[in-house]
C-alpha cells in the first residue's frame, strides 16, 4: 500500500548539478572579437563593471570548445532512486517526482509520476517553467505531497538537498503536527528521508530533524 515520491532541490546553488552551468575560458582574442560583432556588453553590479555575454557568443564559444555544460549528476541519481521506489515499494508502479525550492524557494515544479523502466530514459534537466529558486524552502513540497497522498495506506518520501533549510522552524512545527495525527489514528504513517548531498549540508539541522522529540 505504499505511495511513493522524491524531491530534488533546485535551488540556485544546485544549477551546475543539473548540467547547466558553463564551465572553461574563453580567450581574450576570442572575447574582443565577439565585442567587435556587439555579443558583449558591460554592465555595472555592485558598484563593479561585469562583462556579460549574448546567446551568439555562448553559442559560438561552446561551438569553438572554449566553453562546455557541467556534467548532469542529478539525473541518474534520480533514476536510480526512481526505479528502486517505484519497482520495491509503490503500489501503483510509479513515484512521483517533483523539483522544489524554485522560484523564490518556496516554488514546487511537479515533473510527473514514472516507473522503473520509464525512468531508464528519463531526463532530469531541472525545472523547466520555474527558474532555479533564491533560498531553499522544504515545507511546500512536504505538504504537498502529504496532501496529494491523503488517502494512501502508508507514504514514503525522499528529499534531496545540497545546502541549508530556510525554514527548519516551520517543518519541525508541520512534522510535529503531523506526527500527532498520526498518532491519534486519524491519518496513515509516513515517512520522510531528507538526503544532503555535496560541502554545504547543515549537519546539525538534519540532527534535530533526526531526533525530533514529537511527544
Amino acid at each position: 500500500g505504499w505511495r511513493t515520491g522524491i524531491a530534488l532541490d533546485a535551488s540556485a546553488s544546485m544549477r551546475g548539478w543539473y548540467g547547466r552551468a558553463l564551465e572553461g575560458k574563453v580567450p581574450p582574442d576570442v572575447v574582443k572579437d565577439y565585442e567587435g560583432r556587439g555579443w558583449v556588453h558591460m554592465n555595472e553590479q555592485d558598484g563593479r563593471k561585469t562583462r556579460s555575454f549574448e546567446s551568439e557568443a555562448y553559442d559560438d564559444a561552446i561551438k569553438r570548445g572554449y566553453l562546455k555544460f557541467s556534467e548532469n549528476i542529478v539525473q541518474p541519481i534520480a533514476r536510480d532512486f526512481i526505479a528502486y521506489l517505484s519497482s520495491n515499494f509503490d503500489a501503483c508502479g510509479a513515484t512521483t517526482v517533483m523539483y522544489w525550492a524554485c522560484g523564490d524557494g518556496r516554488v514546487v515544479e511537479e515533473l510527473g509520476s514514472f516507473t522503473a523502466q520509464q525512468s531508464a530514459l528519463l531526463q532530469v534537466p531541472g525545472p523547466i517553467n520555474t527558474p532555479f529558486g533564491q533560498g531553499t524552502h522544504l515545507l511546500p513540497v512536504l505538504k504537498r505531497f502529504v496532501e496529494m497522498f491523503v488517502d494512501a495506506k502508508r507514504s514514503m518520501f525522499v528529499f534531496v538537498t545540497d545546502g541549508r533549510l530556510d525554514d527548519i522552524k516551520d517543518v519541525v512545527d508541520y512534522t510535529t503536527s503531523l506526527a500527532l495525527t498520526i498518532e491519534a489514528g486519524t491519518r496513515n504513517p509516513i515517512k520522510c528521508v531528507l538526503i544532503g548531498v555535496g560541502n554545504g549540508i547543515d549537519e546539525s539541522q538534519m540532527e534535530v530533524l533526526d531526533n525530533l522529540d514529537t511527544g
